[in-house]
């Protein structure tokens, strides 16, 4: 068996540097220079203009090559090309060869099992999750910025942090959900974040949120709250319909998703347990509509808070 990356790796990357020392050496370039505009060391280089490095005929005669890599190689040596673009030109070309191109013609050349295929594999597995990601991890961050901006929010951690996370669609795992690293804390009455959203970042509220997912796919976002005689008063003066369950932690992910066929829940709640305090989670089809259900709750919230303490 034979990965993608592999041909990427052993045949394209060779060739590609190769045209871009070239194209940078015209450009009169000394090569160490050269080594810290194309990521490798000055010893790699002479290698390479030495013709001590293995290339591939096809790709250094590739008409798009050619004119891709002579386009970086002229902005980065004239200092009109960041290194972002330029790699963001070079990432488009290899991107545009997995899509039934060479690098599928390479793959298949060296594993037998995909000759005649016509593989698109490389587009229609690793682009479409990656894109996904990405949509989950900008909703994540919306999210938490209006629970950010909201005054007085906080006043509904629980003393252990709050989380706010969001699945993926086809979620199996805990790796599958984004999540705050670290949960969300009070310090003198303001939320904090200790860093941008993250995928694995949550155990306990993951659990709970893929328990609801099995039972319901739609439902991919959820946070959790403090629960008490307030937060129960609001719910009911909201309307919501929130579902009561055991908050013992071993086994809780399939017994949420036995417990939950039927209609679609607001919230879920558990009055707690010995070590565990009582707690709501909020739940919504991705982590914004869960973050606005949260902020309903909080205007509909009579009473004063617990008293927690101050992280």
């Amino acid at each position: 068996m034979r990965f993608a990356e592999e041909v990427v790796v052993e045949e394209v990357l060779p060739s590609l540097r190769h045209l871009l020392i070239e194209r940078l050496a015209s450009h009169g370039l000394a090569q160490q220079r050269i080594a810290a505009l194309v990521g490798l060391s000055q010893a790699a280089v002479s290698k390479y203009q030495a013709g001590k490095v293995g290339t591939d005929p096809a790709i250094l005669a590739d008409a798009r090559a050619k004119r891709v890599t002579a386009e970086v190689a002229d902005g980065l040596a004239q200092g009109t090309l960041g290194e972002f673009d330029a790699l963001a030109r070079l990432e488009g070309l290899v991107r545009a060869w997995e899509n039934r191109g060479l690098v599928c013609q390479r793959h298949e050349a060296r594993m037998d099992a995909l000759r005649g295929l016509g593989c698109d594999l490389c587009v229609l597995g690793s682009e479409s999750r990656v894109l996904e990601e990405r949509e989950v991890l900008e909703n994540l961050r919306l999210a938490v910025r209006a629970l950010e901006q909201r005054e007085g929010f906080a006043a509904l951690f629980p003393e252990v942090g709050s989380n706010l996370v969001m699945a993926r669609r086809d979620a199996r795992d805990a790796l599958d959900v984004a999540a705050v690293p670290g949960r969300m804390y009070e310090v003198k009455g303001a939320v904090k974040v200790p860093g941008p959203p993250e995928f694995g970042a949550s155990r306990h509220v993951a659990e709970v949120l893929l328990g609801v997912h099995d039972a319901h796919p739609d439902l991919r976002g959820a946070l959790n709250l403090r629960y008490g005689p307030d937060i129960a008063a609001a719910i009911q003066r909201l309307g919501w319909r929130a579902v009561a369950f055991d908050a013992a932690r071993e086994g809780r992910r399939a017994r949420l998703a036995r417990s939950l066929k039927g209609s679609l829940p607001d919230a879920l709640y558990h009055e707690g347990a010995f070590g565990v305090e009582p707690a709501l989670y909020v739940l919504g089809e991705d982590a914004v509509a869960a973050a606005r259900k949260a902020l309903a709750l909080l205007g509909t919230t009579r009473g004063e808070p617990a008293r927690r303490r101050s992280a």
